[in-house]
């Protein structure tokens, strides 16, 4: 309440001054909702219409997050066709991507061994002589269709066979096995060792020093810091072991419960390699074909795939082929696996090839060899390849 009169009302008059709402106002208003119009439900077309793009949707973010963590990078591998009419090899590639579908891309040179860590260029062996390793065989880089070539052992001065060559991670070196076969051996039997020369085919050199034991199938660390090697033989029942060693043959440690075809995985803290064990499955002697995984240091092994062959199912297998039968080590004849194991890129999948399982009765082995995937994440086993073509060399990048 004001207390001077002039003030309060001077108060009265503004606020009689000010426009109140028109008359009946209320009952326009009222009047305007009766008229509005009711809303429209919508039909069972736009119900269906609207899940439909969520479900699409919700695939497509599926199939993302699942390419990301499932099948990340791409699996290539070589299938030897069977000679044409005139006799010359025929080689084609297959490339495994996104949500296990296959896609062309094209043929790769034969023999690669390995992609360059850019996609750009692959590393392969070509035989020099008329039959396998009767002239050697020369080590070539060239780009994925096969153009460019540049022979290594050429601009490096190496003869004898050089082989299983692994870029470096960082594309600057390429470690690779090298022999000189003596007059009238297999070169296995001359011996191996394993070499490192630069890319551009500069400064070859053996990684052990003059004197070290047979040593072969190098992997590099994903930090490009060590190798793994095996040494001595791969036999079933004849020593051997594999070791672990700095880019200059230096410090060397020995990597327990480790086989074959080691390779470490992308973060470095695990191997996966192939162990042969000779044992007996009812009564029957035979061999133990076991995909192995290891802690870095060769602790904890556990076998995540395996399968026995037996002796006699291998005899019968060469005799059927009219093959000789190899003695003293039939079995390892037959390489029906699991063998030739490679991670993928985030280290949750190991691909392997195998005849699984192998079927004495059946085709040549070669020919009954797949492609399969084990997840690590899920313990799942998936098979990628089934037809009658050997598979080969694989890489996943």
């Amino acid at each position: 309440m004001l207390t001077d009169p002039f003030d309060q009302q001077l108060a009265d008059l503004l606020k009689a001054a000010r426009p109140g709402p028109p008359p009946g106002w209320r009952s326009q208003a009222l009047a305007a909702l009766a008229g509005v119009r009711p809303r429209r439900h919508p039909n069972l077309l736009t119900y269906i219409i609207v899940a439909a793009l969520i479900l699409l949707l919700a695939a497509g973010l599926f199939a993302a997050v699942r390419h990301i963590f499932f099948v990340e990078g791409t699996l290539y591998f070589v299938e030897p066709v069977r000679p044409s009419a005139d006799g010359a090899p025929d080689r084609r590639a297959r490339v495994f991507s996104g949500e296990l579908q296959w896609e062309t891309d094209g043929p790769l040179v034969e023999h690669f061994r390995d992609i360059s860590p850019d996609g750009e260029w692959v590393v392969f062996a070509t035989e020099t002589g008329t039959r396998p390793y009767d002239g050697g065989s020369e080590l070539l880089i060239s780009k994925l269709d096969g153009s460019e070539q540049i022979n290594l052992s050429e601009i490096a001065g190496l003869s004898g066979i050089n082989c299983r060559a692994k870029w470096s991670p960082d594309g600057t070196m390429i470690a690779f096995q090298h022999a000189e076969p003596l007059q009238g051996m297999f070169p296995c039997e001359a011996g191996w060792s394993v070499w490192l020369i630069r890319s551009d085919g500069s400064y070859a050199r053996p990684l052990l020093s003059e004197g070290a034991p047979d040593h072969k199938h190098p992997t590099w660390s994903a930090d490009g810091t060590r190798l793994l090697l095996q040494m001595g033989s791969n036999v079933p029942g004849e020593e051997g072991g594999m070791v672990a060693t700095d880019i200059w043959g230096e410090d060397i440690e020995a990597v327990p419960n480790v086989g074959s075809d080691a390779a470490w995985s992308p973060d470095g803290s695990m191997i996966v390699s192939i162990q042969w064990e000779q044992s007996e499955l009812d009564g029957k002697p035979g061999q133990w074909n076991q995909l192995l995984l290891t802690n870095a240091d060769g602790s904890d092994p556990r076998v995540l795939v395996e399968q026995f062959v037996a002796k006699d199912d291998v005899r019968k297998h060469l005799d059927d082929e009219e093959l000789p039968g190899a003695d003293p080590v039939e079995v390892a004849q037959v390489s029906a696996g699991p063998m030739r194991p490679a991670w993928s890129p985030n280290g949750n999948q190991i691909a392997f090839v195998a005849a699984l399982p192998f079927d004495p009765d059946g085709p040549y082995v070669d020919d009954q060899l797949e492609v399969w995937v084990y997840d690590l994440t899920t313990d799942e086993l998936i098979q990628i390849t089934d037809d009658d073509i050997s598979q080969k060399s694989i890489i996943w990048k």
